[in-house]
């Protein structure tokens, strides 16, 4: 599930913008509105799945939700693959953004508190997410390799294609209904009054987590979506796919660090060196002159890419009660997805007002360096 999200959709999204552009179906503001669209869908899809799973989560819930985002992304890739025009862009994101989240973060942590024990729930969730690192890692080179060969429409039906294949199998074999007595964090949350819940999400941690959770990935969301299109002026398509893959595999490196790093200086100090790091990368990516500098920075950014991804979670672990974690990741979730959707808009606009990359590198430097000073803030007891 991770593999194909992160894969087909969070980084093939900077391929997709280098490569729409270049066909001149559309401007850079364009492509990155239509990147947005995408991410604005997934909001009200994060609650229907959050819904889906408080309901059904232990029958066959998981694996239609599972089944639905491997299809929804498969047609909206093949959608993508045909379009002609701006409008049809649009229309293909809108149907890939409402399958992210049912192959993602909302859906891999609601299955996995239904089917793994609480006290292994951290890790379990960082090696599931692996599968983003790994998604990301061969994205960009497998989508240029097979647009060199088969070109876009061929390179995205093929993709499409094998979706569908490695998902819809694996959900109808593996998300089977669950027949022991196990009860998730879903369930129990379910069960807390409409009063109890609202006092809960009035609280300034709830708040203040909903702030980082919306800057920090509209900063990340905001450099990987323009990160092939931006390395691509002093690198070839080839270089910059690797240079994706590199950025990939210190996000893997750096979920590991972030997790040893959390037991040992506490989470609120953990975040705030995620977004540091985030700020140094982008920076570098930014006044970099040389593709060895850029390629640095790319790197260095990547670091925090696995971390700023598992951080909501944790922090709604840490700040509030156990049996109130569904629903309060779930509203954290529309933070998620709305700074994925404001950050390749914010990124686009500043890049073409400016016509440079450096003004959208320098924006997502800034709004990293903003997640700093909001997560300093923070004050998490453990529950």
């Amino acid at each position: 599930m991770a593999l194909s999200a992160w894969g087909a959709y969070f980084y093939g999204n900077s391929f997709y913008l280098y490569a729409l552009t270049e066909q001149g179906l559309g401007s850079v503001i364009e492509i990155s509105g239509a990147i947005s669209v995408g991410f604005w869908m997934a909001i009200p899809a994060s609650i229907l799945v959050g819904t889906v799973f408080d309901r059904y989560g232990r029958h066959h819930g998981a694996m239609w939700v599972a089944l639905y985002g491997a299809l929804a992304l498969a047609i909206g890739l093949a959608l993508l693959a045909q379009a002609a025009n701006v409008w049809q862009i649009y229309g293909a994101y809108m149907l890939m953004g409402s399958a992210y989240p049912a192959l993602s973060t909302p859906a891999i942590s609601a299955t996995l508190l239904q089917r793994v024990p609480p006290a292994r729930y951290q890790w379990s969730l960082s090696i599931a997410l692996t599968g983003a690192s790994a998604g990301g890692a061969i994205a960009a080179p497998i989508l240029v390799l097979l647009n060199n060969s088969h070109g876009f429409t061929g390179a995205l039906l093929i993709v499409a294609i094998s979706i569908a294949l490695l998902v819809v199998p694996l959900a109808l074999f593996i998300l089977h209904p669950l027949t022991n007595g196990r009860h998730s964090a879903q369930a129990i949350a379910s069960k807390a009054t409409p009063a109890t819940l609202r006092t809960v999400i009035s609280q300034g941690p709830f708040v203040l987590i909903f702030m980082v959770a919306l800057v920090s990935l509209s900063a990340q969301v905001g450099f990987l979506s323009h990160q092939i299109s931006i390395l691509t002026v002093a690198l070839t398509p080839d270089q910059a796919a690797v240079t994706v893959t590199l950025t990939a595999l210190t996000a893997a490196v750096g979920r590991f660090t972030f997790a040893a790093l959390v037991t040992r200086i506490g989470l609120r100090i953990t975040a705030m060196l995620t977004y540091a790091t985030m700020a140094t990368g982008t920076a570098l990516v930014g006044f970099g002159e040389q593709a060895a500098t850029m390629v640095i920075g790319s790197g260095i950014m990547g670091f925090s890419v696995g971390a700023v991804v598992m951080l909501p979670p944790l922090m709604c672990r840490a700040a509030f009660p156990p049996e109130f974690f569904g629903r309060v990741f779930g509203l954290i979730s529309i933070a998620v997805y709305a700074g994925g959707g404001l950050g390749p808009a914010i990124t686009g606009i500043a890049r073409d007002l400016s016509s440079s990359a450096q003004a959208g590198l320098f924006t997502v430097a800034g709004l990293s360096i903003l997640a700093i000073l909001l997560a300093s803030r923070l004050r998490m007891d453990k529950h």
